[in-house]
């Protein structure tokens, strides 16, 4: 989805962006394949080992693409909260569900099922779409929604925010519960 608001908004710049966000598309569907072919001794042919290898060298392509990128950005002093227009947000998204999919990849690389250059794919990916996300911004001329420490904020209670107050509450057997209530 995130490719095609890319096409909507008819911005040189974001177009440009297009045959190498396709390509991440392709890479995705070959690491599908790979995490689809166990590792384990005994689980997959070597034929079917040698054809979905996932090579270091998308890892490097990748990295080479977000440095290409934070060349235009300025430095982050703040923390980026998901906005900064609607191609950006979309970017966003990309990322959390690319932190998501490493979690869910750590059992499989505990037990051998894949080889450790899929979840730092994953891992690099998620970078490259918040480098995206952040020249989508620039390029469009969205300014950024920066993270901003409330005010009024109980400085007793680092959870507290924008009026409400997430407490910790202790049962019978001392088992906590969260509570979040209005300030």
């Amino acid at each position: 989805m995130a490719v095609e608001y890319c096409k909507l908004k008819k911005n040189k710049r974001l177009i440009e962006k297009i045959p190498e966000l396709e390509e991440i598309q392709c890479l995705l569907f070959d690491l599908g394949s790979h995490i689809a072919t166990p590792r384990t001794e005994g689980s997959s042919s070597s034929m079917h080992l040698a054809r979905t290898e996932f090579s270091e060298t998308h890892v490097e392509k990748i990295e080479l693409a977000i440095d290409e990128m934070d060349k235009y950005l300025a430095p982050l002093k703040n923390f980026i909260l998901p906005g900064g227009g609607l191609e950006s947000s979309q970017f966003h998204i990309c990322r959390a569900v690319c932190r998501r999919t490493e979690r869910d990849m750590s059992p499989l690389l505990r037990e051998s099922a894949i080889d450790e250059t899929a979840p730092k794919f994953i891992n690099r990916l998620s970078d490259y779409f918040f480098a995206v996300s952040r020249y989508c911004s620039l390029v469009t001329n969205h300014p950024e929604s920066v993270y901003k420490l409330p005010k009024d904020r109980d400085s007793n209670n680092k959870y507290q925010r924008s009026g409400l107050s997430v407490m910790k509450e202790y049962d019978d057997d001392d088992q906590h519960q969260i509570s979040i209530s209005a300030a």
